[in-house]
């Protein structure tokens, strides 16, 4: 159901007018941190969880404590992915823009001109 109502949010903030609330609380500043965090944060949060539970007393992984178990996750979580983001993935995307600038730069005619506009 949660799902459904996401779904229903970020349809209408696409296709719906411009300036609504939600468009202005999804362009805020936390989330868009959040955002260019969120690979990071998918690829690791399970990792994370399952170090958390195995190898150290903060998630006890009862139903009692859920609350404060996820808290601690979802901080920890973001922390990891921050630093994943700021040493893996910003690289990474220079990187490629390099590459692809030289490449670009390389090659001649219409096919330096489809690689330019495909990315």
């Amino acid at each position: 159901m949660a799902g459904g109502a996401f779904a229903l949010a970020l349809m209408s903030t696409v296709l719906g007018p411009r300036g609504t609330r939600t468009e202005r609380l999804l362009a805020s500043r936390p989330f868009t941190w959040i955002g260019e965090r969120s690979y990071s944060l998918y690829l690791l949060h399970y990792s994370i969880l399952t170090f958390l539970i195995g190898h150290t007393p903060l998630i006890r992984a009862i139903p009692s404590t859920f609350v404060p178990d996820a808290v601690i996750l979802l901080a920890v979580s973001l922390a990891v992915a921050s630093v994943a983001y700021h040493v893996v993935e910003r690289p990474a995307m220079r990187f490629r823009w390099r590459t692809v600038s030289s490449l670009t730069l390389q090659t001649s005619g219409s096919e330096g001109e489809m690689l330019t506009r495909g990315d």
